[in-house]
Order: structure tokens, then C-alpha cells, then sequence
């Protein structure tokens, strides 16, 4: 690839138009300090296999690392949470991709406590959900979807989603519906489609690490939003 390659690591990564937008992160950096995290952007085209960095305006996040990004109604991605030692965040950042400005998202509801290395992911097109985590001495394994239309959080208390675990991975994606064996042929021929989030692995920080893979269904954690 051409352009500034960046040396990152624990950085989030978002797709849009085509795009990787890669914000945050680890660099190695001289000493006296071993390292130090990002604020900065980078944009990968990999049609012309080139890195780049645009201009940015209003309030962007602090430097930071193991914080999420999630995109919105391919317009927008918001940044949640991360840390840059010895501090754990809990703020909201929005970047608008059509005007590539930055702003800080004044939130209602009650909001996750401070932690990095969680795991998100989008439910809808107005919701978007943050599970587990790391707040500099617990791995935690509470839930919550914030709402972009209200900006406010709903925490959620659900059975599958109790094990503490933070460096988890979290997607979610469409599944073909299990058919009830009572049912004819001919709904059974016409499959239905849900949305399914997907958890997997992840580890307690104490040194334990999982490869356990959950299920959850969107509409049911929806509704219970």
C-alpha cells in the first residue's frame, strides 16, 4: 500500500462506501514511554491500495485504545469508550462522515461505567448495542443499547449475556429461522430470515480465556430496549 502506512493496534475499524476507517489505537512510540495511543484517522481506498488522513474538524476524541466504533445509517460512526493508561473512558463521540466533523454526544439514561475492549455491534438502524469489557481491574458483563434518535442508554439484563469477558468479538448477521417440525411443507418451503447477534471468545483478565460462542436474537433484545 502507498501513503502513511499507520503501525496500530487495539484501534477500532469501520467500513464505509467501500472504505476502512481506522481510528485510535497503540503506536509504539520512544521512551521514556513504551507507548502511547492515537487520535488520529486513517482512511484506507483498497481500489488504489492507498492510505490517507482527512481533514477533521470540530471536537474529536482524546487519544485513546481499545474503544468501539460503529456505523449508523451510512452517515455516521459513533465512539464509544476506551482507554489510554491509566484512564478508562465512558464518553460518546459522533463523526459525521458527510461533513467529517467531530462532536461529543451529551447522552441520557443510565451509561455504561468507564471500560475498554468491549464488544458492539449494530441492532437496527437507529440502535446500536455495547456488551462487556474491561475497566482497568474486572472484565464486566453488563449490557446496554444506546439509541441515536433519543441519544439515551437501556441497560438490559439478559441470561446469555452474564459472563464477564472483555477482547470478545461481536457481530451480528442474518440466519434462516428454525422451523417448527409440526409445520406443512409449504411454509416450511418460503425460509424465513432473522437477525442474530453472534458472541464469541473474549477472556475474564485473569487469565482464562473463552471459546464459547453465543446467540442471541436482535428482535428479542430489541424489544426488551
Amino acid at each position: 500500500a502507498q501513503g502513511k502506512v499507520p503501525p496500530l493496534a487495539y484501534h477500532s475499524c469501520s467500513m464505509f462506501r467501500g472504505e476502512l476507517f481506522v481510528l485510535g489505537g497503540v503506536f509504539p512510540r520512544p521512551n521514556p514511554e513504551p507507548d502511547g495511543c492515537s487520535d488520529s484517522l486513517y482512511i484506507f481506498d483498497p481500489h488504489l491500495s492507498i492510505w490517507y488522513q482527512p481533514i477533521l474538524t470540530g471536537d474529536k476524541p482524546s487519544p485513546r485504545s481499545g474503544h468501539s466504533a460503529c456505523v449508523i445509517q451510512e452517515r455516521y460512526i459513533y465512539v464509544f469508550g476506551g482507554w489510554d493508561t491509566p484512564v478508562c473512558y465512558s464518553d460518546m463521540y459522533m463523526l459525521d462522515l458527510g461533513l467529517m466533523e467531530f462532536s461529543v454526544v451529551k447522552t441520557s439514561g443510565k451509561a455504561p461505567s468507564p471500560r475498554s475492549w468491549h464488544g458492539s455491534a449494530v441492532l437496527s438502524e437507529t440502535k446500536f448495542l455495547i456488551h462487556g469489557g474491561y475497566n482497568g481491574n474486572n472484565a464486566l458483563s453488563d449490557t446496554f443499547i444506546f439509541d441515536i434518535e433519543t441519544d439515551s442508554w437501556t441497560e438490559l439484563k439478559f441470561p446469555q449475556l452474564s459472563v464477564p469477558r472483555a477482547g470478545h468479538s461481536i457481530i451480528t448477521m442474518e440466519t434462516p429461522a428454525r422451523h417448527d417440525p409440526s409445520e406443512d411443507e409449504e411454509s416450511m418451503s418460503s425460509v424465513s430470515i432473522r437477525r442474530t447477534l453472534l458472541v464469541f471468545g473474549g477472556g475474564d483478565n485473569e487469565g482464562n480465556f473463552f471459546s464459547d460462542l453465543t446467540s442471541v436474537s436482535v428482535e428479542e433484545l430489541l424489544d426488551a430496549a
